[in-house]
Parts: C-alpha cells; structure tokens; sequence
C-alpha cells in the first residue's frame, strides 16, 4: 500500500466492544479530515494470539464488528502488516515524532478535545476506550442495523423485553478469571445495581442476565443466579445480535466491560437508568476519568 494515498486506516483489536470504539473513532476523524475510512483486521489472522491464554480469549477475539451493516461496508485495508500483534507492540513503542513521521496515531495524538496534526493521520492504533474520540458523531445511528434478519430467539427476546420493561445485568467473566490486572465486580454490586434499576423500573418479571459465561452465574454469583433469569442464546448466536437485543433492555447494570458500555450507549434508556462500577479496571489509567467514560448522570456504585 502507498502511504500517501488519501485514506485513513483503523487497526483493529480486542473484542466486539473494542472494535466498535476503534471504528466509531475512525469514522470520526474520517470526517474531520475527509478522508475514506478502511478497516485492517490483520491481527485476527493469527491463531497463536488468539490461543493465547485460554479458549475463552480465542473465542473472543474475532472480527465480529462486520455483523453490523455499516461496518460490513467499510473496505479493508489490503496491506500488510505483521499478524502477530508485533506492529500494534511496535507502534507502543515509538515517540511522537516517529509517530508522525508514519503517519500512525494513538490515544496520546488527541488532547484537550482534539486531535493534533489531524491531517497527517492516516493510520488509527490504539483502544480508543472513550466516547471522547467520536462526540461528534451518532454512534446509535452508525450501529443501529445488523447486516442479517434476526434470528427467531432475538425476536422473541425483544418482544419479552419490550412487554415486561426488563432491565438487564451483564457479567463479564471468561478471560477476566485468569487476568490479574481486571477487577470483577463482587455479587453485591449487581444485587445493589438490580434493586436500584428496579426501584425505578417496576419491571413484571425478573431482570435478564447476560454473561459470556452463563453456566458458571450460579457457581460465582449463587444469589444473583436465584434472583435474575439467566439467558441461554443459542451457541451460534453472534456476539453482535446478543448485543442488538441487550440494546433494547429498559434499564443496565453495567460490568466493567466495554460490551455492557456499548449495549447501554446504543439503548435508548436514560442515564439515570445505567448502574456502572466505579471501578473500570485496575489499569484505570487507560481512562481520562470514569465520568468520561459512563454517562454524566449515570449510577456509580462500589
């Protein structure tokens, strides 16, 4: 590929989750500096990286954004690019002037609200785990449609949810359980978050919990498991459509996850009605502040 050519690369990585934050940042900056978007999925190539640690993480790690009709219309970026996550490593490690002189951005390219030198970019690598990157933009317009009919189950679920104004709950376990820089919230704060969606919902039946995991709820969270209905999608089931039909929920209690983010982002609940942890992860330097990240009106609890 040609550097120069008049096109602005996103490199993705991590989950749906990450992906969409990834995507809704380049489709930001594409139209600030108008310059067509492409997408460059090269690190999901790799089945060593996405072997490593469990088969959790190798389930997780997919390109799964395209499930969506607007991102399946993004080109992809044909160039070539190490597929062991060394050019994503690489790009860590250079300074801002090297940066520059590629072409290549990262969070630390944006500051006070803006991006610098927002012409020059012409390749996105990072997380970008902030509403901040894409303010500009309407991310529930952008991911409003999947590019497939639902599934006769998803139909049924949103007729459910729609009929008993039910709130849902969002346990991120998998890869979380064997990484030790995640903080996974205890049974407590969802119990704490559920009564207060509630309180305010007054919803007919018990609120639905959604986790990558469902079989190990009752294990890990024995009290939750008794007091919520746990939902079984079928296994064939796209991360995408389970996130469509969390969307249409009444109300959220949030894991520190960007999934449970994205599922409340793309509702159209109030933020009164989101119960977010305080705590995102121990690395909580990734994040300017937690009241960036969640809505300002938003239920921060322990």
């Amino acid at each position: 590929m040609n550097f120069k050519e008049e096109a602005l690369i996103v490199h993705l990585s991590g989950g749906l989750g990450n992906q969409l934050f990834q995507i809704s940042t380049g489709i930001s900056l594409g139209q600030i500096t108008k310059k067509s978007l492409k997408i460059n999925i090269n690190l999901y190539k790799n089945p060593l990286i996405r072997g490593r640690i469990n088969s959790n993480y190798r389930k997780k790690r997919k390109f799964e954004a395209n499930n969506f009709k607007s991102v399946a219309s993004i080109s992809l970026n044909r160039s070539w690019t190490p597929i062991n996550g060394s050019f994503e490593r690489l790009v860590s490690r250079l300074g801002d002037s090297q940066r520059k002189l590629l072409g290549i951005a990262t969070e630390e390219n944006f500051s006070e609200g803006g991006w610098k030198n927002a012409a020059e970019i012409r390749r996105l690598v990072g997380h970008f785990t902030s509403p901040k990157f894409f303010r500009d933009i309407d991310v529930k317009d952008i991911f409003s449609e999947l590019n497939h009919e639902l599934s006769d189950w998803s139909i049924n679920a949103i007729n459910r949810i729609k009929q008993g104004n039910l709130p849902c709950i969002h346990v991120r376990l998998g890869d979380y359980l064997y990484q030790d820089n995640i903080v996974v919230p205890k049974e407590k704060y969802y119990r704490d978050g559920i009564d207060i969606i509630n309180s305010l919902l007054d919803p007919k039946h018990k609120a639905l919990l959604f986790s990558d995991q469902p079989e190990l709820i009752s294990t890990y969270f024995p009290k939750l498991a008794r007091d919520t209905e746990i939902v079984r999608p079928p296994s064939n089931l796209s991360p995408a459509e389970i996130l469509y039909v969390m969307s249409k929920c009444s109300g959220f209690v949030c894991s520190n996850s960007t999934f449970s983010w994205w599922a409340s982002r793309l509702s159209n609940v109030k933020p009164e009605y989101v119960v977010a942890p305080r705590v995102y992860q121990t690395y909580t330097q990734q994040l300017d502040s937690l009241n960036d990240f969640w809505p300002e009106r938003a239920k921060l609890i322990d």
